[in-house]
């Protein structure tokens, strides 16, 4: 009776509007966690992998309108928080295959569409092929400005590493400097957080040797490859007779491993 009660007082533009409770930006972000999950389960070198590394790009069309969406809603931090979700499916992604992914889209467009009706990639889409560069620049300076510290130094070394693997090496290393992140990170505790900054490093380091820059490389990478490069870079889990992890510790740390199509190159590290 109550029910009947309100609705009766409702306008009818209140009656089409269905009020669920929760968070977005905290269900997408789960979504994101899920995605990751499955990624770490399936084998590699299986069709399976290559199938749900597809799902990528619904789900990063998803945190897109989401984000679009909080950004009229003038909900900042939940903006913020899809953006660097966003940074961190685009950061490892070289321009040739941003583009790549583009044409196959456009392709399968053409083929789904009917008569002479042909869907064109949505301009604000990351896979439309538009200047990276600026697109990783506008997202993370949202972050900036509006992300909590934790994701502000995240978005940090996703913009470093996204200038290292396009040889832009001077704009990169200047972030890193004036980010003051080599004295900060080492307290902050976040072995996540700590495990991209050594993918970040060793990317800079690479950028450096193809630049012909040898002593910057060997700056960027003695530290890295001066022990367990592997587990530094959340590539791979030590298991051994005398390894003096605890089970719980083993499953954070597998938990903790990195897509195998994020890896860096080993032996080139080398």
């Amino acid at each position: 009776r109550l029910r009947e009660e309100r609705e009766a007082q409702m306008s009818p533009e209140e009656l089409k509007t269905v009020r669920v409770p929760g968070s977005l930006s905290l269900f997408l972000s789960r979504l994101d966690e899920e995605y990751n999950k499955s990624l770490q389960r399936i084998s590699p070198h299986s069709i399976d992998y290559v199938m749900r590394l597809r799902d990528e790009v619904k789900l990063v069309e998803l945190l897109t309108v989401f984000q679009d969406y909080h950004d009229r809603v003038e909900s900042p931090e939940d903006a913020a928080m899809l953006g660097e979700l966003r940074v961190e499916h685009l950061y490892y992604r070289h321009d040739s295959i941003v583009m790549q992914v583009a044409q196959a889209i456009e392709a399968k467009a053409k083929g789904d569409a009917e008569g002479d009706a042909v869907e064109e990639p949505a301009a604000d889409s990351p896979e439309a092929p538009v200047d990276m560069a600026d697109k990783m620049a506008e997202l993370c300076t949202n972050i900036y400005q509006n992300g909590t510290d934790r994701q502000k130094t995240r978005a940090m070394l996703c913009h470093i590493y996204h200038h290292a693997i396009h040889d832009r090496f001077l704009e990169a290393r200047d972030l890193l400097l004036m980010s003051h992140l080599q004295e900060t990170i080492p307290v902050t505790g976040d072995i996540s957080t700590m495990i991209l900054f050594n993918r970040t490093m060793v990317t800079l380091g690479l950028a450096a040797f193809r630049l012909g820059k040898i002593w910057d490389a060997h700056q960027c990478l003695s530290d890295i490859c001066s022990g367990r490069v592997r587990e530094l870079l959340a590539q791979g889990v030590s298991t051994g007779r005398f390894s003096d992890k605890t089970p719980e510790q083993e499953k954070a740390e597998k938990r903790r491993q990195v897509p195998y199509h994020q890896h860096i190159n080993l032996d080139l590290l080398e």
